[in-house]
């Protein structure tokens, strides 16, 4: 095993950890656990066996298996933002109606 999975292996096994922690704390829902669970276990299965999605990689036409993880993390990486994104739209949106209802109690004070 070269150094490189062992790292990815490693690196797995501390976010599935992480992820345990957050589900045991309440921060996370199962669904949530899951998920992450999920991402965790296949980053660790492409560590050990860097081949295995050789079959399908040839059928897409993606040479190498690092560039199809570059790809699929980009496009992981940008539904995350999105999600951020609105998120704190979402929030921001919530905040300012509050603060105008809080502002228009007070006037009429």
């Amino acid at each position: 095993m070269q150094w490189i999975q062992i790292l990815g292996v490693m690196f797995g096994l501390l976010l599935l950890y992480m992820t345990f922690l957050n589900y045991k704390r309440k921060e996370f829902t199962i669904k949530e656990a899951l998920s992450w669970s999920a991402i965790c276990a296949a980053l660790i299965i492409f560590s050990v066996i860097p081949k295995f999605l050789d079959p399908f990689l040839k059928r897409i036409g993606v040479l190498r298996l690092l560039d199809f993880l570059v790809i699929v993390g980009f496009m992981f990486l940008l539904i995350v933002v999105f999600y951020v994104y609105h998120v704190v739209r979402r929030t921001q949106m919530q905040l300012t109606n509050i603060v105008r209802k809080i502002a228009l109690e007070k006037k009429r004070k």
